[in-house]
């Protein structure tokens, strides 16, 4: 009886042993599932926020265009077609080799189009893009992988002949 009751035990402490693995496998297989589902969580939340930022500074940037247009009496004729760079001040700059990060993570670029025949023959096409990286970016050739894009027409006053 004693032989039986001794075999018995070291089964059950064999037994506790596994149950206790087992059961330490699933725990940490919850956490890591916890751990995955709040790294994805942050994610998104950043880049929402940066995609709301980047609407807002795009919104920004035609606005400025518009103040240029309105500040001067040949409205943006006086701009020729190609791109420039809109940094935080609100000035627009020659683009040359590239505008780089100029609103914090953001790039802020404007082209004017003075021959767009989606604006008439006297408007002026106006783009606003702004772009910037994340961590999901992981083509070299094209850092900035996201981007939100305002497009619009402005009539040029220069260019409005009176009736």
């Amino acid at each position: 009886m004693k032989i039986k009751k001794l075999l018995f035990n070291r089964y059950e402490r064999g037994q506790t042993l596994i149950e206790v693995l087992v059961a330490l496998g699933a725990a940490v297989a919850v956490l890591f599932g916890i751990t995955v589902a709040v790294i994805s969580s942050l994610n998104n939340a950043q880049f929402t926020q940066n995609q709301n930022l980047a609407n807002k500074y795009a919104s920004q940037g035609m606005e400025i265009v518009r103040q240029l247009r309105d500040s001067s009496s040949s409205g943006l004729s006086q701009y020729s077609n190609t791109y420039y760079c809109l940094g935080q001040d609100g000035e627009l700059k020659a683009k040359g080799l590239g505008c780089g990060q100029n609103v914090g993570v953001f790039v802020r670029e404007v082209n004017l189009d003075q021959n767009s025949s989606s604006c008439g023959e006297t408007g002026v096409l106006s783009t606003v893009l702004v772009s910037w990286s994340d961590s999901a970016c992981a083509n070299i050739s094209n850092p900035y992988c996201h981007q939100v894009k305002l497009i619009s027409c402005f009539s040029n006053p220069a260019t409005i002949s009176a009736p």
